[in-house]
């Protein structure tokens, strides 16, 4: 509509109606990928972007959008703190609970402390709060239950729940 009323030359001076374009262009593109739905996907995010052109017009989300810039480093100090401190539970996670055998109410394939990716990945569920009591008892497993062997060292420890 722009382009119509202004020209292509006035259109393109702008550098957020050059913005403007290229989500459009990607939309088009995304749109023609529809049968590859995945990758039709990917493009069809960068619609999202398009929000960063309110910063021009409303001065209160411009304002916010600057105090959130200069507050990043503050926050990437506070993440790495959270990070070095996830890290070392899960070295000790991985430590402890490593030969705990799966059981269908506690740990499972995709949440364990087998490896120390999959324990980043558990203890980020434990901080979450997404089910935690489950890793928590599949901690806690013992011979009555029938999923571990003490002689194997696969049950796990009584006092699990303090490190939870």
């Amino acid at each position: 509509l722009k382009v119509g009323a202004w020209g292509w030359k006035v259109y393109i001076r702008d550098p957020w109606d050059r913005f403007d374009a290229l989500i459009v262009v990607v939309s088009l593109i995304g749109l023609a990928l529809e049968p590859l739905q995945s990758l039709a996907l990917i493009f069809r995010t960068f619609r999202l972007f398009r929000v960063f052109m309110l910063v021009r017009k409303l001065p209160i989300l411009s304002q916010f959008s600057q105090v959130f810039v200069l507050s990043l480093p503050s926050m990437l100090d506070a993440m790495v703190i959270v990070f070095v401190t996830i890290f070392i539970y899960a070295v000790i996670a991985t430590v402890l609970f490593k030969k705990v055998a799966f059981w269908d109410d506690g740990l499972s394939i995709r949440a364990n402390f087998r490896t120390w990716p999959n324990s980043m990945l558990s203890l980020f569920r434990v901080m979450v709060g997404d089910a935690w009591e489950e890793l928590m008892y599949g901690c806690m497993i013992t011979e009555e239950t029938g999923a571990c062997s003490e002689a194997e060292g696969t049950c796990g420890f009584w006092w699990a729940s303090l490190f939870f």
